[in-house]
This record gives C-alpha cells, sequence and structure tokens, in this order.
C-alpha cells in the first residue's frame, strides 16, 4: 500500500533543535566572501572620504580659528589686566 498526502501525520517535537548553518549551494561561502569584501571595501572608501573632509574642513578654517583664538586671548588679558573683576 502507497502512502498518500492524506496519509501523513504532523511530526510535533517539544524540543528544540539547534541547527548549524549549512550552505545551500556550493557557491554560498564564495558569496559570503564577496560580502565581506564589499563591505570592507565601502568602509575603506568611506573612511577615506571622511578624512578627506576632515582635512580640508580643518585647513579651510584655520584662518576662522586664528581669529577666534586671537579674541579669546584679548579678553582672557583684559580680565587680568582689571585689578578686581569681582567688584
Amino acid at each position: 500500500m502507497a502512502a498518500t498526502a492524506s496519509d501523513a501525520r504532523p511530526v510535533a517535537s517539544p524540543m528544540i533543535a539547534v541547527v548549524a548553518p549549512e550552505p545551500i549551494s556550493p557557491a554560498s561561502p564564495a558569496i559570503l566572501v564577496a560580502t565581506a569584501v564589499v563591505l570592507t571595501a565601502f568602509a575603506i572608501t568611506f573612511g577615506a572620504l571622511m578624512l578627506g573632509l576632515a582635512i580640508a574642513f580643518g585647513l579651510g578654517g584655520r584662518d576662522a580659528a586664528k581669529i577666534l583664538l586671537e579674541e579669546q586671548m584679548r579678553a582672557k588679558k583684559e580680565r587680568e589686566a582689571d585689578a578686581a573683576p569681582h567688584l
């Protein structure tokens, strides 16, 4: 007697099985390596871009930083020149 779909019984177990991920196809490990290469390349490119922007911003802001520091030094000297700033 051949088994049919209506003869199938559901199999249920109260235990939870931990299944190790197995490759779906022989190319699966290659896909994982390719993903890692793409993510690494993106991280390096993004880091280089951010470093370039930081250097450009720093070099471009030298004059503004110089003016800001000069104003702070001038204000500090004025405060020190005042004999009794608390009065």
